[in-house]
């Protein structure tokens, strides 16, 4: 049976492709952010503009 791996392969936006265990905790919060973001908007949530309330 063939091992298996939990390490996981980001690309960033500039198309170099890196272990996530190898990203700073600011990098990790910050694409964090940004898959969050997309997947909300994804299904169907829309943004809020600055001094909208929800």
């Amino acid at each position: 049976m063939k091992g298996y791996t939990n390490k996981i392969k980001i690309r960033l936006r500039d198309g170099s492709l890196v272990d996530w265990d190898t990203l700073s905790d600011d990098e990790k919060k910050e694409i964090g952010i940004q898959l969050n973001r997309q997947a909300m908007l994804a299904v169907g949530y829309k943004e809020a503009k600055s001094g909208q309330t929800a």
